[in-house]
């Protein structure tokens, strides 16, 4: 390889398998955010925070830790 050239990539193409798939691990992580965030509603609402004051202490919720 000469100095300069690069690599060519190219488009890979799913079949219906892999896009099902990617999809479905898709759903996962959706799933497993909603149930944390039911998680931390329940325990938010046990140190006695109100059910208007929950969606303001969402905000504070960490994001990246699913």
């Amino acid at each position: 390889m000469a100095i300069g050239q690069g690599f060519v990539l190219r488009d890979q193409r799913l079949n219906g398998w892999q896009l099902f798939n990617m999809n479905l691990g898709f759903w996962g992580i959706q799933v497993c955010h909603g149930l944390q965030i039911a998680d931390a509603s329940a325990i938010f609402e046990a140190l006695g925070a109100s059910a208007s004051q929950v969606p303001l202490l969402w905000s504070g919720h960490p994001w990246w830790d699913c």
